[in-house]
């Protein structure tokens, strides 16, 4: 009996062309995240020296705040589910210590008291003070996106150190061909995949390919005897290899 055909996983090939989409533009993206993190950080210190002659300053700079945020979160968002996380989450708090608690501060002269009940009889507490309050989410938000982006662009500083395991298979280097003396033709291995694979092999610092009958890893960017093949997996059809990049970090 012909088995049915396996469902294909929506959800995957939607990450996959989202991730296809803003990979070869990884330089720039990079460059953007840096610079309105910066932007983000000048912004506030401007805040600061201009808020004693305009207390208005902050109320009137919400729009550039928010589009420097939502830049921030876009230029990084696709790199993993915890980058998405810790972008939206260091923006969010930024915006708290920016924006929103001086702001809400200023317009009824400091942060409202709380009023505190207990068998119906009221207490009121201050409240505390907003530049404090505010200085902390502030702080939150630099060190949220500050992981955000240590995460992406260096995540070996994350990576547990322990003794090196054994690979699976044996690393192509080539030799192998010259000692067989094999006179096959040599082909590139991107010469295997079909166009979307080519996109996506920029993720892969190894893939396997069984080359006369043994499978190896092997570099995107070698040369193969013709005959070889790229080995995939049986139920998805997607590469089998080790990331460029193994974080341990994304979710997706």
């Amino acid at each position: 009996m012909r088995k049915a055909a396996r469902p294909v996983n929506q959800k995957g090939t939607f990450i996959d062309a989202i991730y296809e989409w803003f990979l070869p533009r990884n330089r720039f993206w990079t460059l953007v995240s840096v610079a309105t993190f910066c932007a983000l950080v000048m912004l506030e210190a401007f805040f600061i020296i201009v808020e004693s002659t305009d207390p208005q300053i902050r109320q009137k700079m919400i729009p550039l705040v928010l589009s420097l945020m939502l830049t921030f979160v876009l230029s990084i968002f696709w790199r993993g589910s915890i980058q998405s996380f810790l972008s939206i989450a260091g923006t969010g708090s930024m915006y708290f210590g920016m924006v929103f608690i001086l702001s809400t501060a200023a317009g009824h002269h400091g942060l409202q008291p709380v009023i505190a009940s207990r068998l119906g009889v009221g207490k009121v507490m201050e409240p505390v003070p907003p530049v404090p309050m505010a200085n902390l989410y502030f702080l939150m938000g630099i060190l949220g996106m500050a992981l955000c982006m240590a995460i992406s662009f260096k995540p070996s500083l994350f990576r547990i150190k322990g003794p090196q395991f054994k690979l699976p298979y044996p690393v192509w280097t080539g030799l192998e061909a010259s000692k067989s003396g094999s006179s096959a033709m040599l082909i590139p291995v991107q010469g295997l995949l079909n166009p979307t694979e080519r996109h996506l092999i920029a993720k892969y610092r190894y893939i396997v390919v069984k080359i006369g009958g043994t499978a190896y890893f092997v570099s995107p960017d070698d040369w193969v005897p013709q005959g070889s093949f790229v080995v995939r997996d049986m139920g998805s059809g997607s590469l089998l290899g080790i990331p460029k990049l193994p974080d341990g970090f994304n979710m997706w």
